[in-house]
């Protein structure tokens, strides 16, 4: 199991399917979904179970790593020795003014000048979408360079040429790149005190246990990765587990780009950058922590609230209809964005058998933490809205080559993947909702039954008596 299957993407036709499917209309009588399991998808979901279940060990293992390294001293340096085989021209030894094609590049390895893509040159993009070049340079040199250029710069050296024009500076011309060149060496070193402070917090965050490394892993495992060889420094980091091969001796290299914003880009052991999902280069700048991590949501307590079960049992005469609509109206009052949703969908509460991504994906957990793959209802619900498509819509939303969506589109564990994966991703947040509100519904639906189990025992005692 590559890192890739773990935080996968969908194609449109398997999105299309599974905002359908989750948002299709599901009984009313929420009892009856759990007398249906009965085996229709055992297969599957023991099979997704098992697979989710070594997915999660895998991001489980990467946060455990990542909080055992925020609770550690970190050393006070940046390691920029990797910085050092890197000519000044040259960035991840490809030259940074070419675009694409092959280019002429220094192997930061062996010091050979070999033929490479010019994509693999250390670019970021800004706010504005604006691809930058980086150069991997530490601060000081990063410095020292700005100290050269003012100097080439002085009134006394009268014929310096400007290479943007080929002819000797103006004084006007010199003016303006002085300022440039002072408002670059105030990024830098603004850049680094904001840096500072973004270590600090991401080690305060980790080492507190304030991330959902579950919901972090599964949807952004590179993210974490990068978080990791950001820690470390500059220092390669090893990773041992099979399914992070590629990533063995990744480490994060600092750099500046003309502005003087410092930036880091998430390399391999060749000195390559690795690519985010939407094929850039990837990069951290000031302000992206939350590219990194899924925090938990304080809303984590309102919505345990939702399946109490001792408020259940004491408020159960009621009817579960009063408990249905506080569902309703708390999902939508309290889920109103995407890293809410994500943290919700990926948190197990107490009072629940696991995560709604545990359910939806096969995986209960029972007494003493057990874990079994199995065929939950919410597994149930979803598979049967799969079934219940309409015969247009199937045609539309094919994924296969004989122009009709049937079972054969999805029954493969790679598009169920797909399918719930692109479920979960809080990118539809009225989808994500609408699973929510299922969820706690089963969920306290349990609690409710077992209160009126429990009250009508006691009334029979009580006759008995």
């Amino acid at each position: 199991m590559a890192i890739s299957n773990i935080s996968g993407s969908a194609d449109a036709n398997l999105v299309s399917a599974a905002t359908k499917a989750a948002k299709a209309n599901v009984p009313k009588d929420l009892s009856g979904v759990h007398e249906r399991i009965s085996g229709a998808y055992a297969k599957e979901a023991k099979a997704r179970g098992e697979m989710w279940g070594k997915a999660i060990k895998v991001v489980s293992d990467i946060g455990a790593d990542l909080i055992k390294s925020a609770k550690q001293d970190s050393k006070p340096e940046w390691n920029n020795d990797a910085i050092k085989d890197f000519d000044s021209k040259y960035t991840s030894g490809v030259n940074p003014d070419n675009t694409s094609g092959m280019v002429k590049a220094r192997n930061p390895k062996t010091g050979e000048i070999e033929d490479v893509p010019a994509e693999q040159r250390f670019t970021y993009f800004d706010n504005n979408g604006n691809e930058k070049a980086i150069k991997p340079m530490t601060t000081e040199d990063t410095l020292r360079d700005i100290r050269t250029q003012l100097t080439d710069l002085a009134w006394w050296k009268k014929n310096a040429i400007n290479e943007g024009t080929g002819q000797p500076w103006t004084n006007e011309e010199k003016k303006k790149e002085k300022q440039r060149l002072k408002n670059k060496r105030d990024n830098i070193r603004q850049s680094n005190v904001d840096f500072g402070a973004f270590q600090e917090t991401m080690k305060t965050k980790l080492a507190e246990d304030n991330i959902n490394t579950s919901a972090s892993g599964m949807y952004n495992a590179e993210g974490m990765l990068f978080a990791q060889a950001m820690l470390a420094n500059g220092d390669p980091v090893a990773q041992k587990d099979p399914n992070l091969a590629q990533y063995d001796g990744g480490r994060a290299v600092q750099g500046y780009d003309d502005e003087g914003n410092m930036i880091f880009t998430y390399v391999n052991k060749d000195g390559v950058p690795f690519k985010n999902k939407d094929g850039q280069n990837m990069t951290i700048g000031k302000g992206d922590l939350d590219s990194l991590f899924i925090p938990k949501s304080p809303k984590r307590e309102v919505m345990d609230v939702l399946i109490d079960p001792k408020l259940i049992r004491n408020n159960y005469e009621y009817g579960f209809g009063n408990f249905e609509n506080e569902i309703n109206r708390s999902v939508d009052s309290q889920i109103t964005d995407k890293n809410t949703f994500l943290d919700i969908a990926f948190y197990h509460s107490s009072n629940t058998k696991g995560s709604l991504a545990d359910s939806l994906n096969g995986i209960e957990y029972g007494e003493g933490g057990f874990t079994s793959a199995k065929e939950t209802p919410m597994f149930t619900m979803f598979m049967d809205a799969l079934d219940g498509i309409s015969a247009e819509e199937r045609n539309e939303l094919d994924t296969g080559t004989d122009g009709k969506l049937t079972e054969d589109d999805w029954n493969t564990q790679e598009n169920l993947d797909k399918l719930i994966k692109n479920a979960l991703s809080g990118e539809n947040i009225e989808l994500g909702k609408s699973l929510l509100k299922e969820f706690y519904k089963l969920e306290a639906k349990t609690h409710y039954d077992d209160a009126v189990t429990a009250n009508a025992d006691n009334s029979i005692d009580n006759i008995g008596g």
